[in-house]
């Protein structure tokens, strides 16, 4: 993005104009992932996506996961945080979140374990789940196994339909979900 304030909201981030990130990107991914199995079904869509006109980062993220739910199949439905005038701070902004969302369960990474505050979930009536996420092993094309890469990792080395699989399992085999 364009050189902003540290704390800028994402909705306000501009992206470059002055750069071809774009081009840059889509060559490195182009370059390290151009011997994979599956680079002729995912590069054209991380092109389109590249291709398609947006000014700020808030869009082209949005676009990203657009394009990986269609890729994985997911559908659901997805609000802003920001239209429903969230209010408080931390584990309260949240819960208001996650009221106003009408969400009577809330999933976090066992990162977020440390700071939240379990009793004020179960107060607002709201399930607070910690998932104790195990990478899923796939085979990938330079040497050992790396976890941790992004979306496109996999399904280059993998391609879209067994992706989509492979991840889809995770929840039920590979991660525990721990009520806190």
């Amino acid at each position: 993005g364009k050189k902003c304030p540290q704390k800028t909201p994402i909705n306000e981030v501009f992206l470059s104009d002055t750069t071809n990130w774009r081009e840059d990107n889509l060559n490195l991914i182009r370059q390290d992932y151009r011997q994979a199995p599956y680079f002729g079904e995912v590069f054209p869509r991380l092109e389109s996506l590249y291709s398609t006109p947006c000014d700020r980062l808030v869009e082209f993220n949005m676009l990203s996961i657009e394009m990986l739910l269609d890729m994985f199949g997911i559908r659901i439905n997805r609000i802003f945080s920001g239209t429903l005038s969230p209010e408080g701070t931390k584990n309260e902004l949240l819960i208001d979140l996650l009221r106003k969302a009408r969400a009577d369960e809330y999933l976090s990474g066992v990162g977020a374990k440390d700071y939240l505050q379990p009793e004020k979930f179960e107060d607002a009536g709201v399930k607070l789940i910690i998932q104790e996420f195990k990478h899923p092993v796939y085979p990938q094309i330079n040497g050992d196994f790396i976890p941790y890469l992004s979306a496109i990792d996999i399904m280059f080395n993998c391609g879209i339909e067994r992706s989509a699989e492979i991840l889809t399992t995770v929840p039920r085999v590979a991660a525990r979900a721990v009520e806190v």
